[in-house]
């Protein structure tokens, strides 16, 4: 991409020998140079995602996979026979949502 316009896009204002210019849109002249930045900001997200489930075990997606399981245990036709595993599902939730809340703090 070639440089369009004046030479200098900053100038210091000043007079004579003082006056400093400088061309600060070189950055612009390559559009390859985003795709480096690109790659590099993807591979960022795959190290902090498999950081992110190493560290913390993908919290949402157990949460959210437990309260599926409850919500069949509630919809079960034989219902009353399995409180006990309602309550042991209640109680890993509620202890999964105080981590949650943790976290957020």
């Amino acid at each position: 991409m070639a440089f369009v316009g004046h030479t200098f896009t900053w100038n210091n204002t000043e007079t004579r020998t003082h006056n400093v210019q400088a061309r600060l849109d070189r950055f612009n002249s390559t559009i390859d140079s985003l795709t480096g930045l690109r790659n590099e900001l993807h591979a960022c997200k795959s190290v902090l995602t498999n950081w992110n489930a190493a560290t913390f075990g993908d919290r949402q997606r157990r949460l959210q996979a437990n309260r599926k399981a409850l919500t069949a245990l509630y919809n079960s036709s034989d219902g009353h026979t399995h409180m006990d595993d309602i309550k042991d599902m209640e109680r890993i939730i509620t202890k999964e949502e105080d981590k949650e809340e943790q976290y957020w703090q």
